[in-house]
């Protein structure tokens, strides 16, 4: 998650010595796509294909702070990040250029088709800290699979209980048009 009125700056590891500068390629995800692939990658540890992804931006950067920093002009989304070295090998990036954060807890009690999972939330600004009402939450299993949605009410928070053998993964935030995300998950943990 990326605020979209901050610095836009993102940190990273070089595993090489190089001093020499990194192509960084941004490519446009949608949802969709987001969740057939990101639940597809966990599965199998692969990266997330970039294959037929469209194209956004690509720039080169020598900053020796290992950090680089997102256009200006980038509007809020999702994206995939991808940055290439001298060595031609590189990683990728899941990044969410928004204005808003979702803070997800979700307790479950029960087993199988029995199994009631209790999620609350909290949506914000992130530049503000003020609460967001109005934002619609869609929350997505391992499988990539729709089980629940809410509405952020006056305060930023939403409630919802589902029933049923499911296995959390993320929830997708959108307001106006613009969207964030949360995920479950020790894959999640910061």
């Amino acid at each position: 998650i990326v605020d979209a009125s901050g610095p836009r700056r993102i940190q990273y590891s070089r595993w090489d010595s190089s001093s020499c500068p990194l192509t960084f390629v941004l490519y446009q995800l949608t949802p969709e796509r987001l969740l057939a692939d990101y639940t597809s990658a966990i599965k199998e540890a692969t990266p997330i294909s970039i294959e037929g992804l469209p194209l956004v931006r690509e720039w080169t950067d020598g900053d020796s702070a290992n950090e680089v920093a997102l256009p200006s002009d980038l509007p809020p989304g999702l994206y995939v990040l991808a940055s290439r070295g001298s060595t031609g090998h590189g990683d990728r990036l899941i990044v969410v250029l928004t204005h808003y954060a979702l803070i997800l807890k979700e307790a479950s009690t029960g087993l199988g088709t029995n199994a009631r999972h209790q999620v609350a939330g909290y949506a914000t600004s992130i530049s503000t800290g003020r609460p967001r009402p109005g934002m619609a939450v869609r929350l997505y299993d391992r499988s990539g699979r729709f089980y629940g949605q809410g509405t952020t009410d006056g305060e930023g928070r939403f409630e919802t209980t589902v029933v049923g053998d499911t296995d959390p993964l993320l929830a997708l935030g959108e307001v106006e048009g613009e969207m964030t995300l949360c995920g479950f998950g020790p894959e999640w943990d910061a």
